[in-house]
């Protein structure tokens, strides 16, 4: 066994990192759907957004409501 597989394996065994918020385009991806999908929700103000410096972050509590609200599980609020 090489030395550097042990530590793959102790990396594999890690607990994921929780993430409170992605990346724009970490959203539409999660979502499935286009960069430009996610900035027209942004605007139309389906969706909210956390800016934080110069970086534009969606929390991932937002994602889910999204998802919610377009199951018909929650009303829009905008």
């Amino acid at each position: 066994m090489k030395a550097g597989s042990s530590q793959a394996k102790q990396d594999q065994n890690r607990d994921p990192i929780h993430r409170s918020a992605y990346g724009m385009e970490e959203a539409a991806t999660s979502l499935g759907i286009s960069r430009t999908a996610i900035y027209l929700l942004r605007k139309e103000g389906k969706l909210q957004v956390v800016r934080i410096g110069r970086r534009t972050l969606v929390p991932v509590g937002e994602v889910d409501a999204l998802m919610a609200r377009l199951q018909g599980l929650e009303p829009w609020v905008a």
